[in-house]
């Protein structure tokens, strides 16, 4: 009888949560590794969505427009930004401290793709102007977020979630395409450019992807945790 009733309590504890997802104890030595295997476990249904906890698919991320060059005399300016392939990756580790308030992520991922329009206003002798589609490929990037975790009790039962993130990608090498089209002259403008100023464009682009990342993983921390903080992180599992 006591054992039904354990049984019972348990399957009632873990109904509303993913049979890929397990519980990982706070007090548990291979807590770190629990976070591990769970976000590993996780990644392909991150791209399809999860409709326990509300998540819909997080693919593509999109960023309405980037300002990549600004100057005076020459503009380069890209919208409908799309990055897909963001569920290939790989926790590298995870870091927590004592007190389980503090998480280091740092993922791998396979290939980043970018789609993306762009539009071209240059003065070089003569005024020129072109829009057109643009695909990226980045090559093995990584990322890495730092997250201050505060537990709260609300309506007499714990939540946890991310009060505070830092998120840092890198990006060591990508391949970048312009559409195919009649005006090879000022695609080979445009590929010089970019060519001249590989580290320009990364060091403008990049803060705003990792501000898009960070809002994503906010997001999905909390809405997978939040108020599943004793099923998630029990003291004990």
């Amino acid at each position: 009888m006591l054992a039904a009733f354990v049984v019972f309590n348990f399957a009632t504890i873990r109904a509303d949560i993913p049979s890929y997802i397990r519980a990982c104890g706070r007090k548990n030595p291979n807590y770190d590794q629990c976070i591990i295997n769970n976000l590993n476990n996780v990644r392909d249904h991150l791209c399809e969505g999860i409709p326990e906890f509300n998540l819909s698919s997080i693919e593509p991320i999109v960023i309405d427009r980037i300002a990549v060059f600004d100057a005076e005399n020459f503009k380069l300016h890209v919208k409908n930004v799309k990055v897909t392939r963001v569920c290939d990756y790989t926790v590298q580790y995870a870091r927590t401290d004592s007190n389980r308030l503090y998480l280091e992520l740092e993922f791998r991922f396979n290939r980043l793709i970018v789609s993306t329009e762009y539009e071209f206003n240059a003065h070089v002798l003569v005024p020129l102007k072109n829009e057109g589609l643009l695909s990226i490929s980045l090559d093995k990037p990584s990322a890495r977020a730092k997250m201050n975790l505060k537990v709260v009790t609300k309506n007499g039962k714990s939540q946890i979630y991310v009060s505070k993130i830092n998120t840092n990608i890198k990006v060591s090498s990508f391949e970048y395409k312009f559409d195919n089209d009649e005006k090879d002259q000022l695609h080979q403008i445009l590929n010089n450019f970019v060519d001249n100023n590989k580290n320009d464009i990364l060091t403008k682009v990049l803060p705003i992807f990792e501000k898009k990342l960070g809002e994503i993983i906010i997001s999905i921390f909390n809405s997978v945790t939040r108020s599943n903080y004793e099923k998630l992180f029990p003291e004990t599992a």
